[in-house]
């Protein structure tokens, strides 16, 4: 009975951070849906600077969020939140820690999860999750990605096989 008992206990704990878990990177998904679609309404936006205040107004609201950024399909970042410079960030194309997801997103109509590396233009160990923003005619418009900061509400998490995994 103590190992039921035990056994039941642990499978109720696996259920509930594994639910927290889904729901925070739903909850993610959803934020890059919204900054997305604001994106889609108007071409100009995505080369507009104030489109910054969209992107930042996205992460007052999630705070295991590093940086927003707008990225082209060719893998140059065009500009991010925080107030980092995008000219000092790599194209992720070009980055072996980036690539494989990056490639995956363009493919991916869902949210992609990238592997855990320490990106040295904002000195910090993160995770990026991706999504390919498409038009009606399932063309993609831009990709926003987000660094997802390694330490966050859930305490130390990351991935580290070099696997990327649509969520």
């Amino acid at each position: 009975n103590i190992y039921k008992d035990y056994k039941t206990m642990q499978e109720n704990t696996v259920k509930l951070i594994a639910d927290s878990t889904h729901s925070l990177f739903k909850t993610q998904e959803i934020i890059l849906n919204i900054v997305g679609n604001r994106f889609l309404e108007d071409e100009h936006y995505k080369h507009n600077p104030s489109a910054m205040t969209t992107l930042n107004a996205a992460l007052s609201d999630s705070p295991s969020m590093e940086a927003i950024a707008i990225v082209t399909t060719d893998g140059h970042m065009t500009f991010s939140s925080g107030g980092y410079d995008v000219t000092k960030f790599p194209n992720l194309l070009h980055q072996e820690a980036s690539r494989d997801s990056f490639l995956a997103t363009l493919k991916s109509h869902k949210m992609v999860f990238g592997r855990t590396y320490y990106f040295e233009p904002i000195k910090q160990w993160i995770t990026p999750i991706r999504k390919a923003i498409r038009d009606k005619n399932d063309n993609i418009v831009t990709i926003i990605t987000a660094a997802l900061r390694v330490k966050d509400s859930f305490g130390s998490f990351g991935i580290t096989s070099d696997k990327y995994y649509d969520y």
